[in-house]
């Protein structure tokens, strides 16, 4: 196999690995509804285990960045794997242990109430410090085998493969619980994630050395961990960067991690009919297709109209979210209107994204820090994340009672889109110096 032909296919199954990371990721926003219907939840519930996740999130790719600029990423993305793999296991048994002390009584107490919510926040977010290796491990490996001329090609391209994991998530997920007790959207990634391993040790090599060619004129240099963290935050541009960052992430977690909920809630549908929702099927068949679009064409346009330039994509795409999501807040009577809606801001933001953590890390901060870069980036995203799911789930409760709520849920997310707007424009004409490792 050629160069070339090796370097596809790694990349595909990089893609694909990433795409088990989303499926065992978002599978909690598909069940929250039926969970809660079990528990007996109100949104609070909810938005605490998502937001304690988001904040593991935020803090693990910041400390574990400079590891795996140390480690290198077929180590780190093995033991993402497998701690997610373990970690999705436990989240579903939970369900068998609370249902069987229901029955028997003695450990009801230990399981009940604020106690069972505590528990499984601490087991979702173990989930999200192993998912966490994932975009870290990701970025090092993809750094090494594309060249700044290539990146925004390779990263949308990659960006197209990790739909496939949106799209499962967004339509066979339903389905499971369509036919199946809502473990099993737990224990379903968590195969997929142990299959994705094997492929993982079997086919993926950290650089393109590893196999005996020679693509980057330096080879890669193995940074200590403080030295790699230090090129990333004595950078001018990290400060600008990780505030779009923390933007960013604040809409697209606000919109992934509520969306199936709105459906379900705003339009009155049973939890377990979701997957019958004629709207949510055709968001759910649009969306992976709009960001699969996105990921490619911003990619190739920064390459090449753009000239290597990634924050035009960025400052256009914020642009036309922030008043997509205007717009939803006064349509969102019609379902139809909303999906159609939902799949655009989706695909502005893909294209934003896969500038921000596909390109930018390795274009600014080497190949040597790349991780420490997309640590520090990731971690203001999950950050904003966890806030604006925080601030959703107490909007949402404070104004069900009138039955409007959900016309503050985009409300809240314009701003931040502003703001990278803002940011990204400030930043247009910037490109990288010429760094080497």
């Amino acid at each position: 196999m050629n160069f070339k032909n090796r370097r596809a296919l790694q990349l595909t199954l990089l893609g694909l690995t990433y795409s088990s990371f989303y499926c065992a990721r978002l599978n909690l926003s598909q069940a929250h509804q039926r969970i809660a219907e079990f528990l007996h939840w109100g949104y609070s519930d909810y938005g605490f285990i998502s937001s304690t996740a988001l904040l593991m999130y935020a803090i693990a790719v910041l400390i574990n960045g400079g590891i795996v600029d140390w480690l290198g990423g077929k180590k780190a993305i093995l033991i993402g794997l497998l701690g997610s793999f373990v970690a999705n296991l436990l989240f579903g048994l939970t369900y068998y242990l609370v249902d069987s002390t229901v029955k028997v009584g003695p450990l009801n107490f230990i399981y009940a109430g604020s106690t069972l919510v505590s528990t499984l926040a601490v087991i979702w977010s173990a989930n999200y410090y192993f998912q966490s290796l994932g975009s870290l491990s990701v970025a090092k490996i993809n750094s090494s085998w594309y060249q700044i001329k290539e990146r925004g090609t390779a990263s949308g391209t990659f960006g197209a493969l990790i739909q496939v994991g949106r799209f499962l998530v967004a339509t066979a997920c339903p389905l499971l619980l369509l036919w199946l007790p809502w473990p099993y959207i737990f224990f379903v990634p968590a195969v997929l994630l142990l299959g994705m391993a094997i492929f993982v040790w079997k086919f993926v090599h950290n650089t393109p050395e590893d196999i005996g060619v020679q693509y980057f004129d330096e080879p890669l240099k193995h940074l200590p961990i403080l030295q790699a963290i230090k090129k990333v935050i004595t950078n001018p541009i990290i400060l600008p960067l990780t505030i779009a960052a923390f933007c960013i992430g604040s809409a697209r977690n606000g919109i992934e991690h509520w969306l199936a909920r709105f459906f379900l809630s705003n339009y009155h549908q049973a939890s377990d009919k979701l997957a019958k929702f004629p709207p949510y099927l055709l968001y759910s068949v649009l969306m992976p297709i709009a960001m699969i679009v996105a990921s490619i064409f911003g990619g190739r346009l920064s390459d090449t109209t753009f000239g290597k330039k990634r924050f035009p994509i960025i400052s256009i795409s914020m642009a036309i979210s922030s008043i997509l999501l205007l717009v939803l807040s006064v349509c969102m009577s019609s379902p139809w209107v909303s999906a159609v809606i939902l799949v655009a801001v989706m695909f502005t933001l893909q294209g934003a994204n896969s500038m921000l953590m596909g390109c930018i890390p390795a274009d600014f901060f080497g190949r040597s820090a790349v991780s420490s870069a997309v640590g520090v980036l990731d971690s203001a995203q999950y950050i904003g994340g966890a806030a604006i799911s925080t601030l959703i789930a107490i909007v949402l409760d404070k104004y069900k009672v009138t039955g409007t709520e959900w016309h503050y849920w985009p409300l809240l997310l314009v701003m931040p889109c502003v703001v990278a707007f803002i940011l990204s424009t400030l930043l247009w004409k910037q490109l990288p110096k010429n760094i080497k490792g």
